[in-house]
């Protein structure tokens, strides 16, 4: 489990989403579940999931930009 910043990025266009999770891998697990799934009604208004849903998710690629303790993160959640 890793908490910090991370980065999904569509290689077709280059737009970036950029995000903050306590827990890195299980969040952008979540992104893509959405993506696929659309579990929550509003899911589709996002535009990280319309672009998913647009391109396709193998067209999506995400690493981690900086990892970081949780008291870090905690910080960084009151400063953003």
């Amino acid at each position: 489990m890793s908490c910090g910043i991370y980065r999904i990025t569509n290689k077709i266009n280059g737009h970036m989403y950029i995000g903050l999770s306590k827990n890195i891998e299980k969040r952008i697990k979540d992104h893509f579940s959405h993506g696929l799934g659309g579990k929550r009604k509003d899911d589709l208004s996002k535009p990280l999931y319309r672009a998913f849903k647009k391109y396709g998710l193998e067209n999506f690629e995400w690493d981690i930009l900086e990892e970081c303790s949780k008291r870090k993160r905690n910080l960084l959640d009151r400063v953003l």
